[in-house]
């Protein structure tokens, strides 16, 4: 991510920008949401305490997989999830975390604006 994000919408594109082909079995709106769910899902205080060599394979890492996988379902119904999932979705997700994570280590602002974004969803207002 070479240029500064100071959105959603940029973190979103740029994020799309990067990901192998792959992402096209299902579609930008699907990783868009990805996106989104990673960043309503993000363990930031759980990741803070953490050494960013430490933090690939952590507990909070994994639950936040977890979680995103359980917040697609939601979204998308169990049937169309699990069609993602085997076309793309078990690839990319891996991949988009540790986009979004090595853009959170990257700049204290973009810790804030993720935490920004995160309590403008919890009080109902747009990100």
């Amino acid at each position: 991510m070479p240029r500064r994000v100071t959105s959603l919408q940029q973190l979103q594109q740029h994020i799309w920008d990067d990901l192998p082909d792959k992402k096209l079995a299902v579609g930008r709106e699907a990783v868009f949401d990805v996106v989104s769910a990673l960043v309503q899902e993000w363990p930031d205080e759980q990741l803070s305490g953490l050494n960013p060599e430490d933090m690939a394979g952590s507990k909070p890492i994994v639950d936040l997989y977890r979680s995103a996988k359980r917040h697609l379902r939601l979204v998308y119904g169990a049937a169309k999830f699990d069609s993602m999932w085997i076309l793309a979705l078990q690839i990319l997700l891996p991949i988009i975390i540790n986009q979004l994570l090595d853009w959170w280590r990257r700049r204290k602002d973009n810790r804030a604006r993720l935490r920004r974004w995160r309590k403008r969803w919890i009080n109902g207002e747009e990100v």
